[in-house]
Parts: C-alpha cells; structure tokens; sequence
C-alpha cells in the first residue's frame, strides 16, 4: 500500500509540476482575451500556415528539380526552408490546435500535455532555424574572405553533415526541455548568445572586407577594375541576400525572445497575454517571409520556382 501510494504521490507531483509549468506563461491564457481576439489569430495563423507550407515547398521542390541548384549556399537556404516548412507543418497548426481547444474548455483537468508539445517543437525548430541562419553567415564570410579555396572548404556533403548536426543538437536541446527546465533555460539562452552574436560579429566583418577591397579597386588600373568590380558586386550582392535574411529573421525573433528572457528571468513581469500572443504570430511570420525573400533576391532560385509555377497553373 505505501509502494502503491509513492507512486501515485509521485505522478500527482509530476502532473502538478506541469500545469505550473504551463501557467508559468501567458501564451495561452484564454480567460483574460476576449475571444474574437483569440480566433481573429487563429485566423491570422490559418493564413500563414498555408502561405508558408506552399511558399516553402515550391522553394524545396525548385531546388529538388534542379541539380544545377545543389550548391552549398542555395542548400543551406534550402534546409532553413525545410525548417520553415516544419513550422508550417507542425508547430504553428498545433497553436491553433491549442488555442481552439482551450477556449472551449479542453483538454479538462489542467492536462497541459498539448502545450509541452508545442513549446519542444517550438524550441527545436525555431532553434535549427538560428542555427542555419549562422551557418548561411559563416558560408558567405568564407565565400568573400577566401574565394578561391570556397569550393574546397564548403562542400555539399559538409553542408549535410552541418545541417544534420543542427538538428541533431536541437533534438539534444530540447531533450534537457522534458529532463531539466533549469538546464534547458541555460542553455538556450547560451545558443541564442552565441548564434546572434557569431552571425553580428560576421556581417560586421562582411563589410569592412567589402569596404576594403571596393578601396583597393579604386587603386588599381581601368582594365583590372572592371573585372574586379564585377567579381566584387557579385560577392557584395550575396552578402546583403544573407543580411536581409538575418535581420527579417530579428525583426520576427528578437521582441519575443527579450520578453521571454526577461520573464524567465525575473528582470520582468509581463502579463499581458494578447501581447504574448501577438509576439509568437509575428515569429512565426518569418517562415511565411523567407521563401519571398528568397526569390525577390536570389535570381537563381526565383527562374525555377516561377518555371514550376508555370507548370502547375498552365497544364
């Protein structure tokens, strides 16, 4: 009877640390929203979810297409958009999920199992996506600060096994998520330290490389000149393709991620659960952004997804 009465205790304690952890956080509080707000951002995620599954799987479908394409920057862009397309797939129909269910009264109990579920996919592919934005950073600092050993330093199957061991380091990440909260909230907040300031440092360098060889251009003779302006242009060209796609993404991440690190921390009581809400719609935003932003400034990309477009709508 006591060995039956420690293990019931001892779930009772589980269960109970889990519905503290869930009020812990204000995302899906549905009893201080009113609930048109609550459905107009379902609504508002509806849209985005199917913008973000097509969007993103014309962008995979383009590159899968086409071989010529299977270079490692395009293959980079390409694994941030598969993890675009998990969102779209998975996390973001899951907010909803929880949201419509939880407005009604579901699941009953305080059972907050839905709401963990959501938080470790969230984490784990909002964390891949950090990482492959560092590692398209790290790749085009590679590309203009040694152009001529590039291809022999970035190849296809290290950009693999890099994009493999993102995931699998966030598989790792969000483990310690369902073992040790405390853990986890180091080491998140460690990943998002060095990731941000590894791709800022970066673009930082990015710059003052390209000032400077525009500088030694200037020096040199006319004919020199115009080939080196065009070799320059073109590495100057990739470089803000990878800024605007790294600033889009702090645009969507960065006002969520300070509230979230100040809450957790204690620096800051923020309570106000539609401005939770509104916070979590913009992040996942950015996975309905990036596959325009891929076409608007990557040539290469934009030709085959709009040649797969032309096939689909005019057969």
């Amino acid at each position: 009877m006591t060995e039956n009465c420690s293990v019931n205790c001892s779930g009772g304690e589980n269960w109970t640390q889990d519905t503290e952890f869930c009020k812990g956080f204000d995302l899906f509080d549905v009893e201080n929203v009113p609930r048109s707000i609550i459905v107009l951002n379902c609504s508002a995620n509806t849209i985005l979810v199917i913008v973000s599954i097509l969007a993103n799987i014309l962008v995979v479908s383009a590159v899968w297409r086409t071989p010529s394409l299977r270079y490692p920057s395009i293959v980079f862009l390409c694994g941030l958009a598969v993890s675009d397309l998990a969102v779209g797939f998975v996390v973001q129909p899951l907010f909803i999920a929880v949201e419509l269910l939880k407005i009604h009264g579901l699941p009953s109990g305080g059972d907050c199992t839905l709401e963990r579920a959501f938080f470790t996919l969230a984490y784990l592919v909002c964390g891949v996506s950090f990482g492959l934005v560092t590692l398209i950073s790290v790749d085009r600092y590679i590309a203009i600060q040694y152009p001529l050993r590039y291809t022999s330093i970035v190849t296809l199957p290290r950009v693999f096994f890099l994009i493999t061991l993102c995931w699998l380091a966030g598989i790792f990440c969000v483990s310690l998520f369902l073992w040790q909260f405390s853990a986890f909230l180091f080491v998140v907040v460690t990943v998002m330290i060095v990731f941000l300031g590894t791709s800022t440092i970066i673009h930082i360098i990015i710059y003052r490389i390209v000032r400077r060889h525009r500088n030694e251009i200037r020096a040199q003779e006319q004919a020199v000149q115009a080939t080196n302006e065009f070799n320059m242009a073109r590495f100057k060209k990739t470089a803000v393709n990878t800024f605007i796609v790294y600033y889009f993404l702090l645009l969507c991440y960065v006002p969520f991620s300070i509230a979230w690190v100040l809450r957790i921390t204690g620096s800051s009581s923020l309570e106000n659960p539609i401005a939770w809400k509104l916070g979590n719609t913009i992040v996942f935003l950015n996975s309905a952004l990036n596959p325009f932003l891929y076409c608007w400034r990557v040539p290469t990309i934009r030709g085959p997804v709009m040649t797969l477009l032309k096939k689909i709508f005019c057969r």
